[in-house]
């Protein structure tokens, strides 16, 4: 009976030591396996803010090279009359301010963008554009002889605001096709054809009103994903140690 008894229990003890060796292995494995998942996701961390450096670095000069081809497209203009200079596309230039029914676009010295649109012959408060059965609308302006002024019989009104750029991107997208210009006043009082200069100096407006805007962050980038990269190297240089 000692003897039965001794060897049931070398075997128990036998048995319990595997399955503790066996734990200790599979603990071994997990630790030795989730290492592994880290340096393999720093690694691809690394890899991909590397890759937009050098992208950000790439596309900076051509976004430069792209304003300084928009800027000169434009002509400044400083009117003492007006609190701040502008830009305007200039085969446009001749055609402001506005002397017949039509619209144009131009950007501030502050990069704020306008529409400015002119009604002869009736009065208005607001521009609807369509175009493929979609369509955009301006915010209404009263008529204040500030913004909105009567003039020999012509109603000229100034836009601005958050509808302003989302009004000069609608032409952008829509510079192939077709475009109707509504005078709302508060309903429609007139609707004409957007000419190709109209839709020319409209779209160049709202890439006058980007290009700089894609610089900046562009450069903005740089310092942001270039710490990103430090960190994640220190970091591995600290588990490598």
């Amino acid at each position: 009976m000692k003897i039965n008894r001794l060897i049931i229990f070398s075997l128990a003890a036998i048995l319990l030591g595997g399955t503790v060796a066996c734990r200790d292995n599979s603990r071994k494995k997990a630790l030795e396996d989730e290492r592994q998942n880290w340096e393999t996701s720093l690694k691809d961390s690394l890899t991909l803010y590397e890759r937009q450096l050098k992208e950000a670095q790439t596309e900076i000069p051509v976004l430069r090279q792209t304003l300084d081809s928009l800027l000169s497209q434009f002509t400044p203009v400083n009117n003492p009359r007006e609190v701040e200079g502008y830009y305007i596309y200039s085969p446009a230039r001749g055609r402001y301010p506005l002397t017949a029914t039509s619209v144009t676009a131009r950007l501030s010295k502050s990069e704020i963008p306008e529409i400015i649109a002119a009604l002869k012959g009736g009065n208005f408060s607001a521009v609807r554009f369509l175009s493929d059965g979609q369509s955009i609308e301006s915010q209404r302006v009263p008529h204040d002889q500030a913004l909105n002024y009567r003039a020999a019989g012509l109603n000229t009104v100034a836009f601005t605001g958050e509808e302003v750029e989302k009004m000069l991107e609608f032409v952008y997208n829509h510079a192939e096709d077709k475009i109707k210009i509504e005078f709302l006043n508060p309903e429609a009082v007139r609707n004409v054809i957007m000419s190709d200069g109209e839709k020319a100096t409209l779209t160049a407006t709202y890439r006058l009103v980007k290009a700089p805007r894609e610089l900046r962050e562009a450069e903005k980038s740089i310092p942001v994903i270039s710490r990103k990269i430090q960190r994640l190297r220190e970091r591995e240089e600290s588990h490598n140690s």
